[in-house]
C-alpha cells in the first residue's frame, strides 16, 4: 500500500497495533482497513483521488457504505470536487446505516442521492411502513433511488418472471422524480446471482425478456409530468389483501397486486384519486375507477384520470447563442482560441458533449459544462464565463479545453487550448531574459541593425548557431541602399582559464540577457565557475557601428563581491569564426575555401585582416593579444534551414584566437570591420549603437513597440526605406507601406514622407516596385502596393502634420497617376471592370502571392483590393465612382448567410458579374470593416475562426487547401501552406480593430485581444513579432524572425484603440473606455 508506506499514521489501529477493519450485519470485511480522517492531509488526499477520476471524465460516484466516513469528511470532499465539477453526482449507499446519518449526508454534506430499501420491502405491511418515510426523505433531504435488485440479493427472475416484472415496475413507478435503477441482466430474466469479484452471466439476448417493458417505463418517466419533483407521493391503499395503491399527485394512481400466485382486487382512498374512468398508461387498458380494480397475479397498473390528460412536459429552452467568443468541434481542435475574461465562450459540436476547462499548472478544473440542443437544429452547445487572467503580463494564461463528444461513431476525446491575454495596461514586452529562461530556450535570438542595411542575428544562448543567417555582422556591400548582405563574422566562442581550470562561457553560466527593441546593441551577463568553488562575473555586449559595416564585442569583468570572488586576473580566450558569403548561401570548405581562407589572412599588430576576395574584413583587439592559429569547424548545424528542406549545415573558419587577462574592473574589445565595399568611413570615428537596458527587464506595450519600429527604418540614398523583415528580407514596397501606417500613427511624419518620396520616384505607369534590389526596381507584379501607398498618403494628410504640404502635393500627384492608370489599365494587367467599377487583379498580385507552383493566385477581384480601391478613389476625389464600387461590393461580396467572400475568381478576365466566389475564409475580409466600406458584424464573426494568440490563420481549417504546419520542402510543402492556413501576425490587429468598429467589443476588450501578441513578442526574437506561425496549435513561430509590418500594425491599432480622452466637468481630460456605436443591421 502506497499510503501504508508513506503515511502509516493515517490508518486506524487497535491498541495492539493491528488494523481496524470495517463491517456490517455482523460481518467483518477483513480485506479492508479503516482510515483515520481526523488527519486534514488525508481528507485533502482523498479529495484529490475523487478529482483524479473527474478529470478522466467520471461524472458521478457510488459511495459504498458512505455512512462509515465522517460527515465532516464528506462535506470537505464534496466541496472540493464541486469547486471544479459542480455537476458531479454523489450517490450514497447507506444500507444498514443510521438513517439520521443518511439525512445529514444528504442535507449537510451535499450528497445528491441515496439507495432506497425498496428492493428489500416485500409485502403490503412492509410497504406501508417504509414508503411514507422514504417519500418524505426524498422531499426533505435528497432523492432516494429505487433499485429493483442489488448484488446482495438473489436475482429477481430466480423467483419467477412475474415476480421480476412486478419488482421492476414498482421500482420505476414508485420512484421520486423518476429515480430508479436495475442491475444488468434484469431485462433478460437473468437468474445467476451477481458476484462483484468475477464476471457473471447476464442471459444476454434471451428471446423471452422484458426489454420492451423497461423501454416503456423509461419513456413514461421521461414524458409524464407526475414524475417531476413537485409531485407528491402518498400510500392510499384501502381494503384487504396483499395489494398496494400509491397516488402520484391528484391525477395518477399506481395499483399493484403484490401476490404473484393469485389475483386480487385493489381499492384506494377516493379522496386522493377521484377519477371515474382511468387508463393504464403502460398498456392502454381502461378501467372503471368508481370501484376496486381486479388485477392478475403480480400485475401493476399506472392509471391516469381520462378526464385529466397529462400536460405536455415542457422541454428546456434551447441555448441562446449570444456568446462573444466561439469554439466549434471539430473545426477548432487544432486552434488555440483567444477570449477575454468576463466574456462568454460558447463551445459547440454536431453531437452532445461534456467538457471542462482545466488549468494545466495546477490541474484544477475551472469550468465544467454539458451541452444543450442549439437553436434551429444547429447541433449542441454550451457556454461559460471566461476566467480571470493570472500572470505577470508577459504571457497569456493558457488553459486546457477538454471535450468528450458523443457522436454516432462513439465517443471522441479531444483537448485544445484557450488563451486568456493579459489586460492591456498589464501587458508587458520582455526586454530581458533570466539565465534559466535562456537555458529553456537557448535558440531565442536578438537582431541588431546599423541603420544602413547591415544587421546581426545572435542567439541568446551565447555561441549557439541554428541558422545560416546567424551572424555578429552581416555587412551591406552597397554604400547607398539595402542589398543582399554578406556574412563575415558568424560567432565568437569564449573560455575562462584559471589555474588549469577551463570553462566555456555559454548559456549554462548565463545570468541575464538584455535586448534593445530598436536593435542597437545586446548584452549578456555571466557568472562563470573557474575552479575551487570560485566564480567570475563577466558582461559581453555586441553593438553595430551606425552607418558602417562594423561590429564590436565589448567584454568587461564586473566588480561584484557576490558573483566575482577571484583575486587577481583570469584569462579569457576568444575564438571568432568568420565566413565570406551571401547570407542566402552556406560556406563549404571543400569548395575551395579550405585553402583559400587560411592563405587570405594577414596578421597585424593588433589583430588580423581577412581578404579572400575583393574586400577586407579586419579584426582589431584592444585589451588583449591576437594569436594566429587557423582552424576549421565543419558541419555546423543549421537546424532551421534543415526544417525548411534546405541545406542543413555549413563550415566555419577561425583565423586565430585572442587572449585577455582581466582583473576585476578590466575589459577588452574586439572590433570587426569591412572595408573595400559598402560605405567608406575614411577617418570618421565609429559611432556604436547604444541601448538603455531596462532594469526591470520589461516594457509596456506602447514604448516597446515604438522603439521596435526603429529596427526596420534604414537609409536609402539620402532618404529612408524599410527592411521588410530580418534576417533575410530587404525593402519590399507592399510591406513598406503597410509598415508605414504604424509609423504615421506613431507620429513619425518626417521618416514617413522620406520613404514615400523614395518610392514615388519609382512610380511608372501606375505601378510601384514591390521588391527593390539595390538600385534595381524591376518587380512590379503587385496590385495592392500602389493602393497601400495611396492609403498611407491619405492617412498622412488626415494626420494634419505641419511642414509637409509641399511633399503632399507631390505625393498626391503620384496617387492620381496610379488611380488613372488603374481605371484605364496598367501595362502589367491591372484594370478596372467598367460595369462594376471593381479592380481586376492578375494572378499572384496580392500579398498572398505564393507562386511557382501556384498556391494562392486569387486571380480576379480580391476583397482587400476593392476596399483599398474605394479608399483611394475617395482620396483623389472620385466620389461617384467610389459609391459605385461600394454598391458593387455589397452586391457581389456579401454572402447570403452573412459575412463576405474573399475573392471573386475570374481567371480569364471575366467581369465581376461573371466571376465565381471562392469558398474560402481569409483575414482579408476584415478590410471591408476597418476601411469603413461596410459595418457588418457577421464579417467579424466569420473571421473569428481564424483568430489565434497574436495572429490569424490565412485560411479556414475546414477548407480542403488548409495546411496546418509550415515546414519541409519549399515547393511541395511550405509554399502550399504559406497562405493556406499558416498564421500571419500583420493582419491580426485588423480583427481587434473590426470588433470595435462593429460594436462587438469595447476598446479595452479589443486591446486585451491585441495583448495576446505577448505570446509572439516574448518568444523567438525578443521584442519583435515573427512573420508567420504554424496554423496548428501550438502555433510555433516560423518564417522571418522579426517582421516589420507585424509590429507596426500592432502599434497602429494599439494606438487607435487607446482609451478615449474627454473633457471632465472641471475642464480636465478624462480617459474613458466607451463602446463604439451600435452595429448597423447586416446588409
Amino acid at each position: 500500500s502506497t499510503l501504508q508506506t508513506h503515511h502509516p499514521e493515517w490508518f486506524d489501529r487497535k491498541a495492539d497495533g493491528t488494523f481496524v477493519s470495517p463491517g456490517a450485519w455482523g460481518v467483518v470485511w477483513a480485506d479492508l482497513v479503516e482510515l483515520d480522517y481526523s488527519h486534514a492531509e488525508l481528507r485533502a488526499y482523498m479529495a484529490d483521488v475523487f478529482l483524479f477520476w473527474c478529470r478522466l471524465g467520471v461524472d458521478g460516484f457510488r459511495c459504498d457504505a458512505g455512512y462509515m466516513i465522517p460527515v465532516e469528511t464528506w462535506s470537505y470532499i464534496v466541496a472540493r470536487v464541486r469547486e471544479e465539477y459542480p455537476d458531479t453526482v454523489f450517490m450514497l449507499e447507506g444500507l444498514g446505516g443510521d438513517l439520521a446519518v443518511t439525512d445529514r449526508l444528504l442535507a449537510e454534506s451535499g450528497l445528491d442521492w441515496a439507495y432506497s430499501e425498496l428492493f428489500q420491502t416485500y409485502d403490503r405491511r412492509q410497504f406501508e411502513a417504509y414508503l411514507p418515510g422514504a417519500f418524505s426523505r426524498s422531499e426533505t433531504f435528497g432523492t432516494l433511488v429505487h433499485f429493483a435488485e442489488t448484488h446482495d440479493n438473489d436475482r429477481l427472475a430466480k423467483k419467477g418472471k412475474t415476480y421480476a416484472r412486478l419488482r421492476v415496475q414498482l421500482a420505476a413507478l414508485l420512484s421520486a422524480q423518476g429515480a430508479w435503477g436495475i442491475a444488468n441482466g434484469v431485462e433478460w430474466y437473468c437468474t445467476e446471482k451477481i458476484d462483484v469479484h468475477r464476471k457473471n452471466d447476464l442471459n444476454w439476448g434471451a428471446a423471452d425478456n422484458m426489454v420492451e417493458l423497461v423501454a416503456r417505463l423509461n419513456a413514461l418517466l421521461a414524458s409524464d409530468p407526475s414524475f417531476t419533483g413537485a409531485v407528491r407521493l402518498e400510500v392510499v391503499t384501502r381494503g384487504g389483501g396483499n395489494t398496494l395503491a400509491v397516488a402520484r399527485g391528484n391525477d395518477c394512481l399506481v395499483l399493484a397486486n403484490l401476490d404473484c400466485e393469485k389475483g386480487a382486487s385493489v381499492d384506494w382512498d377516493r379522496a386522493r384519486f377521484r377519477a371515474t374512468r382511468a387508463e393504464d398508461r403502460l398498456t392502454g387498458r381502461r378501467v372503471d375507477a368508481t370501484r376496486a380494480v381486479r388485477l392478475a397475479p403480480g400485475e401493476v397498473l399506472f392509471l391516469r384520470d381520462i378526464a385529466r390528460p397529462p400536460a405536455v412536459r415542457t422541454t428546456p429552452p434551447a441555448l441562446a447563442l449570444d456568446a462573444a467568443f466561439h469554439w466549434r468541434y471539430p473545426r477548432d481542435t487544432r486552434r488555440e482560441a483567444v477570449a477575454v475574461p468576463g466574456s462568454r465562450l460558447q463551445v459547440s459540436a454536431p453531437a452532445a458533449f461534456r467538457g471542462a476547462l482545466v488549468d494545466p499548472r495546477t490541474g484544477k478544473t475551472l469550468r465544467a459544462f454539458r451541452s444543450q440542443p442549439a437553436p434551429a437544429g444547429e447541433g449542441f452547445a454550451a457556454s461559460f464565463s471566461v476566467p480571470d487572467y493570472e500572470g505577470d503580463g508577459t504571457g497569456c494564461r493558457v488553459l486546457a479545453l477538454k471535450l468528450s463528444v458523443y457522436g454516432p461513431d462513439g465517443a471522441k476525446h479531444v483537448s485544445s487550448r484557450l488563451a486568456i491575454p493579459p489586460p492591456a495596461d498589464a501587458a508587458r514586452v520582455q526586454t530581458a531574459l533570466s539565465g534559466a529562461e535562456v537555458r529553456r530556450a537557448p535558440f531565442m535570438r536578438t537582431v541588431l541593425s546599423n541603420g544602413a542595411g547591415a544587421a546581426a542575428q545572435i542567439r541568446t544562448g551565447w555561441g549557439g548557431i541554428a541558422s545560416q543567417y546567424d551572424a555578429f555582422l552581416a555587412a551591406n556591400p552597397d554604400a547607398n541602399c539595402p542589398s543582399d548582405r554578406l556574412n563575415v563574422w558568424t560567432r565568437t566562442r569564449c573560455w575562462v582559464q584559471r589555474e588549469g581550470y577551463v570553462r566555456e562561457v555559454d548559456a549554462r553560466c548565463l545570468v541575464r540577457f538584455d535586448a534593445d527593441p530598436a536593435g542597437r546593441s545586446a548584452r549578456w551577463l555571466f557568472c562563470v565557475p573557474c575552479g575551487m568553488g570560485r566564480t567570475v562575473s563577466l558582461s559581453f555586449e555586441v553593438a553595430l557601428a551606425q552607418g558602417f559595416n562594423a561590429a564590436r564585442l565589448k567584454v568587461a569583468r564586473q566588480v561584484s563581491v557576490r558573483t566575482d570572488d577571484v583575486k587577481g586576473s583570469v584569462r579569457l580566450v576568444f575564438r571568432p569564426d568568420v565566413e565570406w558569403r551571401s547570407f542566402h548561401a552556406t560556406t563549404k570548405a571543400y569548395q575551395g575555401a579550405e585553402t583559400l581562407f587560411p592563405s587570405s589572412c594577414t596578421v597585424k599588430e593588433d589583430g588580423v585582416e581577412f581578404h579572400p576576395y575583393e574586400a577586407t574584413f579586419a579584426f582589431s583587439v584592444k585589451g588583449g593579444v591576437y594569436h594566429h592559429e587557423p582552424q576549421w569547424t565543419y558541419n555546423v548545424s543549421h537546424a532551421e534551414e534543415a526544417a525548411r528542406g534546405q541545406d542543413g549545415s555549413g563550415d566555419l573558419f577561425s583565423p586565430g584566437w585572442i587572449s585577455a587577462d582581466l582583473a576585476s574592473g578590466d575589459g577588452m574589445e574586439l572590433v570587426g570591420e569591412v572595408s573595400g565595399i559598402g560605405p567608406v568611413r575614411g577617418a570618421a570615428p565609429l559611432r556604436w549603437g547604444e541601448a538603455s537596458y531596462e532594469p526591470a527587464g520589461v516594457l509596456p506595450f506602447e514604448p516597446a513597440l515604438r522603439r521596435a519600429l526603429g529596427l526596420f527604418i534604414v537609409k536609402r540614398d539620402d532618404l529612408k526605406t524599410v527592411i521588410a523583415g530580418y534576417p533575410w528580407f530587404l525593402d519590399w514596397g507592399r510591406d513598406t507601406f503597410i509598415f508605414m501606417r504604424g509609423m504615421i500613427a506613431a507620429g513619425m511624419i518626417a521618416d514617413s514622407v522620406a520613404i514615400l518620396r523614395a518610392f514615388a520616384a519609382f512610380e511608372e505607369g501606375g505601378t510601384l516596385p514591390n521588391i527593390i534590389y539595390g538600385q534595381t526596381a524591376g518587380n512590379r507584379d503587385t496590385s495592392d502596393a500602389q493602393l497601400f501607398f495611396i492609403r498611407c498618403v491619405r492617412e498622412l494628410a488626415e494626420k494634419g502634420a505641419g511642414g509637409v504640404a509641399s511633399d503632399l502635393t507631390i505625393l498626391r500627384k503620384t496617387c492620381r497617376d496610379i488611380v488613372a492608370h488603374y481605371m484605364t489599365g496598367t501595362d502589367n494587367g491591372i484594370r478596372m471592370d467598367a460595369e462594376s467599377g471593381l479592380v481586376w487583379s492578375p494572378s499572384h498580385f496580392t500579398w498572398m502571392d505564393t507562386n511557382y507552383p501556384a498556391c494562392t493566385p486569387r486571380t480576379g477581384y480580391p476583397v482587400e483590393i476593392q476596399a483599398l480601391w474605394v479608399s483611394a478613389l475617395e482620396f483623389v476625389g472620385e466620389t461617384a465612382l467610389a459609391e459605385k464600387v461600394r454598391a458593387s461590393i455589397r452586391k457581389y461580396f456579401l454572402r447570403p448567410e452573412g459575412g463576405s467572400w474573399d475573392c471573386l475568381a475570374a481567371p480569364h478576365g471575366e467581369s465581376a458579374a461573371q466571376a465565381v466566389p471562392e469558398d474560402t475564409v481569409r483575414p482579408n475580409i476584415l478590410f471591408l470593416v476597418t476601411l469603413g466600406i461596410v459595418k457588418d458584424p457577421a464579417i467579424v464573426r466569420q473571421a473569428e475562426e481564424l483568430l489565434v494568440p497574436g495572429g490569424v490563420r490565412s485560411l479556414n481549417a475546414e477548407n480542403p487547401l488548409y495546411k496546418g504546419i509550415y515546414a519541409g520542402d519549399e515547393d511541395t510543402q511550405r509554399k502550399p501552406a504559406y497562405h493556406n492556413g499558416t498564421v500571419w501576425a500583420w493582419p491580426f490587429p485588423l480583427y481587434a480593430e473590426a470588433l470595435v468598429a462593429t460594436g462587438l467589443a469595447t476598446r479595452d476588450q479589443a486591446r486585451q485581444i491585441l495583448a495576446s501578441a505577448v505570446e509572439n513578442l516574448n518568444a523567438g526574437c525578443l521584442c519583435h513579432m515573427s512573420e508567420i506561425a504554424d496554423g496548428d496549435a501550438p502555433h510555433a513561430q516560423k518564417g522571418c524572425t522579426a517582421q516589420a509590418w507585424s509590429v507596426s500594425e500592432l502599434l497602429r491599432v494599439w494606438l487607435e484603440l487607446a482609451p478615449e480622452s474627454v473633457q471632465g466637468p472641471d475642464g480636465s481630460r478624462l480617459t474613458v473606455d466607451s463602446r463604439a456605436c451600435q452595429p448597423e443591421p447586416a446588409i
